[in-house]
């Protein structure tokens, strides 16, 4: 769940959204597909910023996603991470930032949590966020 209680300092806003992250641990392949609605200005940017947990605010941008922009829309991105940012990501010190003309350091965050390891391919939901944590099999 994206919302702006999560963002540091939190925000008063009717704004939200959600994002589904696939992970493939082999590869390092992040790819992040979600959505806003009701922001309280347009949204100009909206990244997975890396280096934080609850609370905290990291400057280091990992994945720059691609967003429709105005008040309700659409998210979605793509990379392989470098290792350590991947060691950074599966420790649980990412999150996904919205930023919008009157938020500028962003309206809604969604800190990313990763579920623990288990055989095969795990879904599983934390705090709203629907995870999906791929493994390749021989």
């Amino acid at each position: 769940m994206l919302e702006g209680s999560q963002v540091v300092p939190s925000v008063d806003t009717d704004g939200h959204g959600m994002v589904d992250i696939t992970v493939d641990t082999d590869t390092r392949l992040v790819t992040i597909d979600g959505w806003y609605a009701d922001m309280s200005s347009d949204v100009f940017g909206a990244h997975l910023h890396g280096g934080a947990g609850p609370g905290e605010n990291s400057p280091a941008v990992y994945i720059v996603l691609t967003q429709t922009g105005g008040t309700s829309g659409t998210l979605f991105g793509s990379r392989r991470l470098l290792i350590a940012q991947m060691e950074t990501f599966m420790a649980d010190r990412t999150y996904i930032n919205v930023h919008t003309d009157n938020f500028q350091d962003g309206e809604i965050r969604g800190q990313v949590f990763v579920p623990a390891p288990a055989g095969g391919a795990v879904l599983a939901v934390f705090c709203g966020l629907q995870w999906r944590r791929r493994r390749r099999t021989a």
